[in-house]
């Protein structure tokens, strides 16, 4: 028995075109439908991965929104406390190095919490370029 050749091969098919493409469909269509849903199912994991990481840098930013707001509400009240302090350093003359500390110390406070709430909004505004939203107004 001898290998057929491409000559006898072609000619068998088109002798019998139809039986010949139900065979190639038969092979060829459950095999792309199977690299068809191995590729959608981790391209869907892949944007559900990707979805669930808008969300918690989301819901980070709102933490952190709220976190932020509660630390100017004191930054704020120490910034008077300090206003007072000054008012009064004359009268303790042994304490006006002391004072000066706390001065320079804390002078910089209210510029590094614009620093951050700077950063937090440019965050923002990075979160809601992404199309999907998933927030819910509270």
């Amino acid at each position: 028995m001898t290998l057929p050749n491409a000559s006898d091969q072609f000619a068998a098919v088109l002798a019998a075109p139809l039986p010949f493409f139900f065979a190639l469909a038969a092979v060829v269509l459950p095999l792309a439908a199977a690299i068809w849903y191995i590729m959608e199912w981790a391209y869907r994991r892949r944007i559900d991965l990707l979805e669930t990481m808008h969300s918690h840098a989301v819901a980070e930013n709102n933490r952190v929104r709220a976190r932020l707001s509660d630390t100017q509400a004191a930054v704020e009240s120490q910034e008077s406390v300090i206003a007072k302090l000054k008012e009064k350093r004359d009268a303790y003359p042994d304490l006006v190095p002391t004072f000066d500390e706390l001065f320079s110390a804390t002078a910089t406070t209210g510029t590094q919490i614009d620093r951050l709430a700077a950063a937090n909004d440019a965050l923002s505004d990075t979160l809601l370029v992404y199309p999907y939203e998933d927030e819910t107004d509270d």
